[in-house]
């Protein structure tokens, strides 16, 4: 198991590693089953930080309004055809 945890801690090294979740959340499985359980806290308070960023993360790409999404103004019409027609 001690392999694994190395292979996973270098996983996280990695920047912009798109399963970052997925890695630590394996990590602290091993952790568990090896009875480390402070590693395994630790662990579990950067996954809390993975998921509040990725959070904010979605909300920043949310608040871009698409060429056929509905008008924020609340027209019912596509924005392409009410403020976004101007484009």
């Amino acid at each position: 198991m001690a392999k694994a945890v190395s292979i996973l801690q270098k996983a996280l090294k990695v920047e912009d590693l798109d399963a970052r979740y997925d890695v630590l959340e394996r990590l602290r499985d091993l952790y568990l089953n090896m009875q480390n359980i402070e590693e395994a806290e630790q662990i579990e308070q950067e996954m809390k930080r993975e998921e509040e960023q990725n959070a904010q993360q979605k909300a920043a790409k949310k608040s871009k309004v698409g060429r056929n999404d509905p008008c924020p103004c609340g027209s019912g019409k596509k924005y392409k055809k009410c403020h976004g027609a101007g484009f």
